[in-house]
């Protein structure tokens, strides 16, 4: 805190934090009477089909998903500064200008990516993910969706 004069000061204030961590499972109260109160994500990861050419294989998320594939990887920091103010005796002015940064992805990262062929799509489409020749499956694939925010604002 920085005392400019009576009754006026300034105070600066920086937060910052990491936060890794894994979504629960949010479950209905029948599926905690039929999995108990433990059930959670599974622990096998994810396989895909053996490729068949002709044959459309299409990829299924497993009922209990997949634990590593539910996070939350999230970063933010706050810089702030307050001022305090006495314009008068019977006036206070307080200002609290800020800046909000954060940066990360959450909730379940596997899709299911279809392939084709359609002349019409950028780039011809998506060919042949698994390589069986043909362009009539879909996979799984990891992906998730970063968000970037940036927040200035004061409180006054």
């Amino acid at each position: 805190m920085l005392k400019l004069s009576l009754g006026n000061t300034l105070t600066a204030g920086l937060l910052w934090n990491r936060m890794d961590n894994h979504n629960l499972r949010s479950l209905t109260l029948a599926e905690i009477d039929s999995f108990g109160r433990t059930a959670d994500f599974g622990t096998a990861i994810p396989q895909h089909l053996t490729p068949v050419t002709g044959t459309a294989q299409r990829d299924s998320s497993p009922a209990n998903l997949y634990y590593n594939f539910n996070k939350n990887l999230f970063e933010n920091s706050i810089v702030s500064l307050k001022g305090n103010f006495q314009l008068t005796p019977a006036l206070r002015l307080d200002v609290e200008p800020y800046y909000w940064y954060g940066y990360g992805y959450g909730g379940s990262q596997l899709r299911t990516l279809g392939e084709s062929n359609g002349g019409h799509q950028f780039r011809g489409g998506i060919r042949d993910i698994n390589r069986d020749g043909d362009t009539l499956d879909a996979q799984m694939v990891y992906s998730t969706g970063i968000i970037k925010t940036t927040r200035p604002g004061m409180t006054l």
